[in-house]
């Protein structure tokens, strides 16, 4: 039986745990999303990698296995996350095959045509191989190798540096012309920074040269937020550098989290070390349930953009109020209900999943601040239009099943009901600014307009359906105002 709150158009495992995206990128023709994932529980532990792979971002193969935790070696205790490295040059794959994959690997089975081994594009997973715990870690790199498999790297290229935490999470990148790496770290009392890599070669030993960015360095007013920084991401949008970085801070009441996006310049100073300079930072995603992004450039045949993923884990029972005190236009449900957003261990162990990444999103720099849209290629997704029944009292209403989208036009009111036999519970409400996209798929919304992205997940109890009202601002003063648009959300081959 298909369990209704799982999303079937976004990439997730089958079972099991998901956490951080890792190792993105095109290669061999299509995309590849890797992930954290315990493939045996829903429970974070036993990190392996799983990996999705798709021509279109639209429609995903389940790839299986590109990591696993190897028993005595340097990632016994989790191969954590890191990304991919397409380099230039092609490499020979084919025969009995190696360690970490199912066989098929990235580039499917490794053979062309003539059964001969085939060439594929030369790729290599940079990730974080622990041993036994956070400060007995380091940066591993893992080439394909026979059988397209990814082989198994037995040292570190960077062991955990001393006078630091938490230093993890490789992102290599190339600053005016040189290949560097950066990672993340925490150092009390300074909180977050960023630690900065020379890498002429990824399999020797790369060369610490300091500090791409600390907190504590940040100019007043910007935001310090986390005991550590993790998962930094570093890209150049237009003529903009934009440092992404994941954080935690540890608190009387547990830990908080969040991601931040900083916007600014990159410069290699004197000593060739480069710094990030932040000219304005701002949440990258205001949802309760958004973490640990990883963005990934792509300039093929033309194309100059930034692709985003993220964490969606779940629900936490967090309140939410998206609308403005005082707004003339707020919904009619009243508080969000926090239940909407809450799921409990038993239930996840029952369903025997946990976590999603979210819809893959262009990440742009707009009046100086990043922002986050849907991806193009998602108006593939695109179904049938949904009627909207309009009321007398100016709402306009639409019953929904598990996966839809709607577009509402700038300044409407909106809220998301889910409705049953003993009442209705509201989910989210707000008022759309500039214009507003949502999109649901299962348990997790996304809601994208000029002010901000939002990610939340939302559980549908047995017997409940999702509820859209939305009121324009013209409709409270009489007039019909704009219904929202409103689509059912398909896989291509179900349209």
């Amino acid at each position: 039986m298909t369990d209704p709150l799982a999303p079937r158009l976004h990439v997730r495992p089958p079972s099991g745990w998901l956490n951080d995206p890792n190792g993105i990128g095109f290669w061999d023709g299509r995309w590849h999303v890797m992930f954290q994932w315990n493939p045996n529980a829903p429970v974070h532990a036993d990190v392996h990698w799983g990996h999705a792979s798709s021509a279109d971002l639209l429609t995903w193969r389940d790839e299986g296995l590109a990591l696993a935790p190897r028993p005595g070696s340097i990632d016994a205790t989790g191969a954590w996350s890191g990304v991919a490295v397409v380099e230039d040059g092609a490499v020979a794959v084919g025969g009995a095959g190696g360690a970490g994959g199912d066989g098929r690997g990235a580039g499917g089975d490794g053979r062309g045509d003539d059964g001969d081994p085939a060439r594929v594009e030369n790729v290599a997973l940079v990730y974080t191989a622990c041993r036994s715990d956070a400060r007995d870690s380091g940066v591993a790199v893992s080439r394909r190798a026979e059988g397209a498999r990814f082989a198994a790297p037995d040292a570190w290229v960077a062991p955990h540096p001393d006078g630091w935490r938490d230093v993890r999470d490789p992102f290599v990148l190339d600053i005016a012309g040189e290949r560097y790496a950066i990672q993340g770290a925490g150092r009390l009392p300074r909180g977050g920074a960023v630690l900065v890599y020379r890498v002429p070669e990824l399999d020797t030993p790369w060369e610490l040269l300091g500090e791409l960015s600390v907190a504590e360095d940040l100019a007043d007013g910007l935001p310090r937020d986390g005991d550590a920084w993790e998962c930094p991401q570093l890209v150049r949008v237009g003529s903009d550098w934009v440092l992404v970085v994941s954080w935690f801070t540890h608190e009387a009441g547990g830990v908080r989290q969040g991601v931040t996006a900083y916007v600014g310049s990159v410069a290699v100073d004197d000593a060739g070390v480069p710094r990030f300079v932040a000219r304005t930072g701002a949440p990258l995603d205001l949802g309760s349930d958004f973490y640990a992004p990883q963005l990934v450039v792509d300039r093929r045949d033309g194309i100059d953009r930034v692709l985003v993923w993220g964490w969606s884990w779940e629900g936490r029972g967090v309140g939410a109020d998206l609308v403005p005190r005082g707004t003339a236009t707020a919904g009619r449900c009243g508080v969000v209900d926090p239940a909407t957003n809450l799921t409990t261990d038993d239930e996840v162990a029952a369903r025997g999943w946990a976590g999603t990444l979210t819809f893959p999103r262009e990440l742009d720099v707009v009046d100086g601040v990043a922002r986050q849209v849907p991806a193009r290629e998602l108006a593939g997704l695109r179904g049938s239009a949904v009627e909207v029944v309009r009321a007398g009292d100016g709402w306009a209403t639409v019953g929904l099943g598990p996966a839809f989208g709607a577009r509402l036009v700038d300044g409407a009111a909106w809220e998301l009901v889910l409705a049953g036999s003993d009442g209705e519970r509201c989910a989210l409400a707000g008022v759309s600014a500039g214009g507003m996209t949502v999109l649901v798929d299962g348990s997790i919304v996304e809601v994208f307009d000029e002010a901000a992205t939002h990610t939340r997940r939302v559980y549908p109890r047995d017997g409940e359906s999702w509820v859209l009202r939305a009121r324009t601002a013209e409709a409270v003063g009489g007039e019909s105002g704009s219904a929202p648009e409103v689509w059912e959300l398909r896989a291509p081959a179900e349209a």
